[in-house]
């Protein structure tokens, strides 16, 4: 599953230990699609009330097929992939 921030702040700790914050609008949940091994690599929990969209990944990828160019559709997933790796290396 993924999940959108769209209102509140969340904490999140890395299977690390380290712990930090993001408030929204942010996106969660992306790193278990690149990570080989598909295993957690954060805990999120709410630091307040949220609003929070949650939304299942692979209709999300199923949806940009039907609706986006394959050209769009790479460039979508090269996005959120670099955007994850971000997330990861924070």
């Amino acid at each position: 599953m993924g999940y959108i921030l769209l209102k509140g702040s969340v904490a999140i700790r890395k299977a690390s230990g380290e712990l930090h914050s993001e408030d929204a609008p942010e996106l969660i949940g992306e790193i278990i699609q690149y990570n080989p091994s598909h295993s957690r690599a954060a805990t999120v929990v709410a630091s307040a009330d949220c609003v929070v969209m949650r939304f299942d990944w692979d209709d999300f990828w199923k949806k940009c097929g039907e609706t986006l160019t394959q050209d769009e559709v790479q460039h979508v997933k090269s996005a959120v992939e670099s955007f994850a790796w971000e997330h990861f290396t924070r």
